[in-house]
C-alpha cells in the first residue's frame, strides 16, 4: 500500500538466521542473501565491462534486469525495517543496516546509475530501470540522508544540471529521465528537512 514500507520476509529472514549459525567463522558468505547480492553485483559490473569494451556480451535487458534487482533490493534490504517477529540476521544488519554498511551500499548504487547513464544512454529501457532505482533510493528519509552525503549522488546532480544547461536539442539524455533523476535529487534533499 501508499507509504508502505517492504520487510524482508520472515523465510528469508529465517533462512539468514540458519546460515548465520553454521557459518565457519562468522564468514557472511554463508548467508543467501549476501551470495545472491554479491552474484548481482558482480554481474553488473561484468556488463559495464563487457559494454566499456565494446564486446557482443553486453545485454541491455541483463543491465536492465540488475538494475530492476536493485531497485527492489534496496527498498527492502538497505538499512532494512526491523520486525518484532523476525529481526534481520547479525550478517543483514552488520552489511546492510548500519550507516556504514548502508554507506558503501549507496555509493555503488550510485555509480551503477552513473554508468547506467553513461553506457547505455542509447537504451530507453535500462534508463527506465536506472530511473525507477534513482526514485526508489531517496524514498526513505534514512537513506535519503546517507544519499546526499555521498559524492557520487552529488557528481549526478552536477551532471543534470550540466545536461539542463544544454539546449533541448542537443541533450543525451531523454527529458523524461532528466525530469525523474531531477525530481529524485530533489526528494533527496527534501528529506533533510527538520520536521519541526
Amino acid at each position: 500500500g501508499e507509504g508502505e514500507v517492504p520487510c524482508i520476509p520472515d523465510l528469508i529472514t529465517l533462512l539468514s538466521h540458519e546460515a548465520g549459525a553454521v557459518a565457519v567463522g562468522g564468514d557472511p558468505m554463508q548467508d543467501p542473501v549476501v551470495r545472491l547480492t554479491s552474484s548481482v553485483v558482480r554481474l553488473a559490473e561484468l556488463q559495464d565491462q563487457c559494454r566499456r569494451a565494446g564486446t557482443a556480451l553486453a545485454s541491455p535487458l541483463l543491465a536492465q534486469s540488475c538494475c530492476w534487482f536493485f531497485c527492489r533490493w534496496s527498498q527492502t534490504y538497505l538499512l532494512p525495517s526491523p520486525s518484532e517477529r523476525c529481526p534481520p540476521s547479525t550478517h543483514l544488519q552488520t552489511l546492510y543496516g548500519t550507516p556504514q554498511g548502508a554507506q558503501a551500499v549507496i555509493t555503488f548504487l550510485v555509480s551503477q546509475v552513473h554508468r547506467h547513464i553513461e553506457l547505455w544512454a542509447s537504451e530507453e529501457d535500462v534508463l527506465q530501470a536506472t530511473c525507477a532505482l534513482v526514485d526508489a533510493l531517496p524514498q526513505r528519509k534514512q537513506v535519503g540522508r546517507l544519499l546526499v552525503a555521498t559524492e557520487g549522488w552529488l557528481q549526478l546532480s552536477q551532471l543534470m544540471y550540466r545536461q539542463l544547461e544544454r539546449p533541448r536539442t542537443v541533450r543525451a539524455l531523454p527529458p523524461l529521465v532528466l525530469q525523474r533523476v531531477t525530481h529524485a535529487l530533489c526528494a533527496s534533499v527534501a528529506g533533510l528537512e527538520d520536521p519541526s
